[in-house]
């Protein structure tokens, strides 16, 4: 997924489809509905790529929405995303430079091996995730995940992400081995990720520090 925006290209919201697509082949109808509506007045500086992985009902999708739930700017579009996945686009401005963002959810992928090749490329910055719960999701992560991602990815950022902290505190999962937060900072050293961070869908900060940490880190502005 090769983006090769003109930077800074302003443009009118009287421009016809075919205008749009003159000024820049990758332009989307979701860019042209925002040009006729006012909302958006040049196309994107800068294009990233989120791929969000690991095992299923790990919380993938709860901290994709969460972070939407809460950011500023557009509401994020919609669109399929070849098989068993979902893109999800959004506009944001990151230092006076307005960089659209794209979030690759693998949220209905239940094997690694359904992944396309297609999926990983043009990725910007991985999120792995697992649940603190489920050592399985860890394994996976370790075993096929991260592997997989970085045979065709090389080295890209990424972050590595524990969800479900909150039930650390519920009764329910007493007497169970549990993740551990010195685990997940052992395997972030082991497998040289960029950033660790636990979560829980009870607090809102933490989504928005990980995105945020994530363009930054696909931006190359820090490291």
């Amino acid at each position: 997924m090769n983006f090769n925006w003109k930077l800074g290209e302003t443009v009118c919201n009287d421009w016809t489809w075919d205008e749009i697509q003159n000024c820049n082949p990758k332009a989307t109808s979701w860019d042209w509905e925002r040009i006729r509506e006012g909302k958006l007045y040049s196309l994107p500086e800068q294009c990233v790529k989120v791929l969000i992985l690991g095992s299923p009902e790990v919380g993938k999708s709860t901290l994709l929405w969460s972070y939407f739930d809460e950011c500023d700017g557009p509401t994020a579009s919609i669109t399929d995303c070849y098989d068993n996945c979902e893109l999800h686009m959004h506009n944001i401005e990151e230092n006076g430079v307005n960089i659209r963002v794209y979030f690759c959810d693998t949220s209905r992928v239940e094997n690694f091996l359904q992944l396309d090749e297609d999926v990983y490329r043009g990725t910007s910055v991985i999120i792995y995730c697992y649940a603190i719960i489920d050592s399985e999701s860890m394994n996976d992560l370790l075993v096929s995940w991260i592997p997989l991602s970085r045979h065709f990815l090389g080295n890209v950022p990424s972050i590595l992400v524990g969800n479900m902290i909150d039930l650390r505190d519920n009764d329910e999962f007493n007497g169970m081995r549990l993740i551990t937060t010195e685990v997940g900072e052992y395997v972030k050293n082991v497998c040289s990720i960029n950033r660790f961070y636990e979560c829980s869908i009870e607090d809102g900060d933490t989504p928005q520090d990980i995105f945020k940490t994530a363009l930054r880190l696909a931006l190359n502005m820090e490291s």
